[in-house]
C-alpha cells in the first residue's frame, strides 16, 4: 500500500480546510456521494491524479462517461444501474470541474495549490464527519427543521430561565432527546436528528456559534448525560424526582414536528441504503476502471480480467505549527521520462577479456623493456614541450639528451632525468594559477542590478521567507540530488536572512518545486502559465520553464549544462531573473559556458540580496540609493 505522507504548515491547513468543509456542507447528497466516490476510486488505482494535473482523471472520466451514456441510451427502459453509473460519472466530472476551482483560489491565497493536498483534506473532513453523519448525509427541509427547533428553543428557554448560554442549551437538548426516547418508542428521537436540528435550536440563542462547533460539543453532552442517567441510577433517585426534571417539558408540541422530520430522515436512509449498495458494488467500480477495452487503466496494470487491488493509497496527515507544507511518497516516480537511464553492459565484452588481458601484459613487458634500455623517453624531448616562458622546463630537459647518445651510461643518466622532471611539472602549476579577480563595490551592485532585476522586473521579487525549502522530482538522478545539496549548503553560508532548508524533498512538494521533464514535455507546457523560460538563442532548445507552481528543467541536459541550469532554477524562483553578459564565467551568463555554480561576484551578489539592507519590493532607484551606485 502506498501510504502518502501530507505534511500541513497550520495556516496552510487552516485555508485548505475552509475550502473543503464549506464546499461539503453546501453540496446535495448526490454531490458528497460524488465526493464519497471518487476518493475511493483514486485510492483503489482507477483515477489517476497528479500534485498540480487533473487532465489523466480527466480524460478517462470523460471517455466513461462518454461509453455510459451511449449505454444508457441503448438500455432497457427502468435500467436501474446504467441510470446510476450514467449520473456518477457526471457527478464526478463535476466534482473535478470544482476541484480546479478550488485550486485557483488556494493558489489565490499565495499558497502553493496542490491536488492531492485537496483530496487529503477532504478525507480528513470526511472522517471529522462521521459523528456527524446526519449533517453530512440528510438533506432535511429547513422549514421542518425549523418547526421541531421553534418549541424546543421555548422549551429549553422556560427551563434554562436566565442561563442561556449555547452549550447549557446544548445539554438541555440533549437531556429532552434521551428522556422523549425513554417514554415514547415513535416517533425516534435518534441521535442523528439531534444532530440536525442543534445547529437551528442554537440559533435561537446564539446565532455567532458554527456548526463545527456545536457537533463536537453535542457528543460530550451525550456523554454528560448517560453519566447523569447512571448516577441517578446508583444513587436510586426516586422516580418522582426524574418526573420532576420533566415538568416543563411540553411532549405534544415536540412530538408532531419531531415525527415528520423523522419520516423524511427514514426515506432518505432506505434510498441512500440502497444507493451505498450498488455504489459499492465492486462491479461498478470495475465498470469505472476497466478503460472501456482489454488495456489496464492509467493507474493500475493487472491483466485485463483481474480485479482492481483495494487499498492502494491511503493519506498520512500532520500537522504543524512551524513546519512546512509539502507532500511525501514513498514511491519515486519520473513521470515524463521515455526510460530510465541504464547503467553501461559490459556483458558484451565478456568473451573477448581473456585476450584483452593478455594483449594489455605484451604491450606493458614491451614499454617496460624499452624504458630500461632507455629506447623511449617518457617524458618526452625537451624541444618538443616547452611553451614560451618556461625557460626552466626547457633547461632541465636539455641535461637528458646527450646520454641518450650512450648505451650504457643511459640508464644511469636516465635516472636524475626522471628526477629533475618532477620540479618542471610543479613550476607549470605554479605558473598557471590564476590570480583571483577583485571586484569593486560598485562591480557587486551593478551585477546584483542585471541579475536580479532582468529586463521586465520594475521591482525586486525576491523570496519572503526565512526558511525556504526545495523539492526536486521527475526524471532527476543522483548527482542532480547531490549538487543542489551543496548549492544549498553554500547559499546558507552567505545568506544572512533567507535560510534553504538542508532537508530536500524528493519527489514532495517544497516551496520551491523543481520537476525535470524532457523537452518534449517542457514545450507542451501551457503557454498562458508561463512566467519565466530560458533558452538557447541560437538553437531555441528550451533550458528551464517557470511556472506560478512549478519551474520545469529540461531532463536531456547533460554534464556541466544540466548543473548549472539545476541551479539558476532554484535561483529564478528565488528572485534572480536577469542574465549578464559582461562575466563570462558567471552562472548568469547569458551565453553558454561551463560554470556549475555561482562564481564570487554572483555569490558576493547574493549575498547583499538576501543581506538586511535590501528588502522585497524595492525599485532599481532605491536598490541604488542603499547600494550607494
Amino acid at each position: 500500500m502506498e501510504k502518502i505522507q501530507i505534511q500541513f504548515n497550520e495556516s496552510d491547513y487552516t485555508t485548505y480546510h475552509d475550502y473543503c468543509l464549506k464546499y461539503y456542507q453546501v453540496q446535495g447528497t448526490g454531490r458528497r456521494q460524488a465526493i464519497h466516490a471518487f476518493l475511493e476510486l483514486y485510492t483503489k488505482g482507477i483515477l489517476v491524479v497528479e500534485e498540480q494535473d487533473l487532465r489523466p482523471a480527466r480524460h478517462f472520466l470523460t471517455e466513461k462517461c462518454n461509453e455510459l451514456k451511449a449505454e444508457k441510451d441503448h438500455a432497457v427502459e427502468g435500467d436501474a444501474p446504467v441510470a446510476v453509473r450514467a449520473r456518477l460519472c457526471s457527478d464526478l466530472l463535476t466534482f473535478l470541474d470544482d476541484l480546479e476551482k478550488m485550486y485557483r483560489l488556494v493558489r489565490k491565497q499565495g499558497l502553493v495549490p496542490n491536488y492531492l493536498m485537496l483530496l487529503a483534506t477532504f478525507s480528513k473532513v470526511i472522517e471529522e464527519m462521521r459523528d456527524a453523519s446526519a449533517v453530512g448525509l440528510y438533506d432535511v427541509d429547513r422549514a421542518l427543521l425549523d418547526n421541531l427547533a421553534t418549541p424546543l428553543a421555548a422549551i429549553i428557554r422556560k427551563r434554562l430561565g436566565t442561563d442561556r448560554e449555547w452549550r447549557s442549551v446544548l445539554k438541555e437538548l440533549s437531556f429532552i432527546a434521551t428522556r422523549f426516547s425513554q417514554k415514547f418508542p415513535e416517533p425516534a428521537f435518534e441521535a442523528e436528528i439531534v444532530q440536525l436540528v442543534a445547529p437551528h435550536v442554537i440559533a435561537h440563542f446564539n446565532r455567532d456559534v458554527g456548526i463545527k462547533e456545536i457537533l463536537s460539543a453535542l457528543s460530550s453532552c451525550y456523554e454528560e448525560c448517560e453519566l447523569d442517567e447512571f448516577e441517578s441510577l446508583l444513587n436510586r433517585t426516586p422516580e418522582a424526582l426524574k418526573y420532576d426534571q420533566e415538568t416543563d417539558i411540553d411532549w405534544e408540541a415536540i412530538a408532531g414536528p419531531l415525527e415528520r422530520v423523522s419520516s423524511d430522515v427514514n426515506r432518505q436512509r432506505e434510498r441512500l441504503a440502497r444507493e451505498a449498495s450498488t455504489l459499492a458494488d465492486p462491479a461498478l467500480l470495475m465498470a469505472l476502471g476497466s478503460g472501456g477495452d482489454d488495456r489496464p487503466t492509467p493507474a493500475v496494470s493487472p491483466a485485463p480480467g483481474y480485479p482492481v487491488p483495494l487499498g492502494g493509497k491511503t493519506f498520512d496527515i500532520a500537522v504543524t505549527a512551524n513546519g512546512s507544507t509539502q507532500v511525501e511518497s514513498p514511491i519515486k516516480a519520473y513521470p515524463l521520462a521515455d526510460e530510465p537511464v541504464k547503467a553501461p553492459d559490459f556483458g558484451a565484452l565478456k568473451p573477448y577479456l581473456p585476450l584483452i588481458i593478455g594483449f594489455s601484459i605484451i604491450v606493458l613487458f614491451i614499454v617496460g623493456t624499452m624504458f630500461i634500455s632507455g629506447d623511449w623517453e617518457p617524458f618526452g624531448n625537451a624541444t618538443n614541450t616547452t611553451s614560451p616562458g618556461q625557460k626552466n622546463v626547457t633547461a632541465t630537459k636539455t641535461t637528458a639528451k646527450p646520454a641518450a647518445t650512450t648505451a650504457k651510461p643511459a640508464v644511469t643518466t636516465a635516472k636524475p632525468v626522471k628526477t629533475t622532471a618532477k620540479p618542471a611539472a610543479t613550476t607549470i602549476k605554479v605558473t598557471a594559477t590564476p590570480t583571483p579577480k577583485v571586484y569593486s563595490a560598485a562591480d557587486i551592485g551593478n551585477h546584483l542590478l542585471d541579475i536580479a532585476f532582468g529586463p521586465d522586473n520594475s521591482k525586486l521579487e525576491k523570496v519572503n521567507k526565512s526558511l525556504v525549502s526545495l523539492s526536486i522530482s521527475g526524471s532527476y538522478s543522483d548527482s542532480d540530488v547531490d549538487h543542489l545539496k551543496k548549492f544549498i549548503d553554500d547559499f546558507n553560508m552567505y545568506s544572512a536572512t533567507t535560510k534553504l532548508s538542508t532537508n530536500l524533498n524528493v519527489q514532495g512538494q517544497g516551496d520551491i518545486p523543481i520537476f525535470f521533464i524532457p523537452e518534449d514535455g517542457l514545450k507542451q507546457v501551457d503557454q498562458e502559465s508561463r512566467t519565466d523560460e530560458f533558452r538557447d538563442t541560437d538553437n531555441g532548445r528550451f533550458y528551464i520553464i517557470t511556472t506560478a507552481d512549478k519551474v520545469y528543467v529540461n531532463s536531456d541536459l547533460t554534464g556541466a549544462a544540466r548543473k548549472k541550469w539545476l541551479v539558476r532554477s532554484a535561483l529564478t524562483r528565488m528572485g534572480f531573473f536577469g542574465e549578464t553578459y559582461k562575466y563570462t564565467d558567471s552562472i548568469f551568463y547569458t551565453n553558454t559556458n561551463t560554470a556549475v555554480e555561482p562564481n564570487s561576484i554572483d555569490w558576493k551578489a547574493i549575498q547583499i540580496m538576501f543581506g538586511k539592507k535590501i528588502t522585497w519590493g524595492m525599485t532599481k532607484a532605491q536598490v541604488k540609493t542603499v547600494l550607494g551606485l
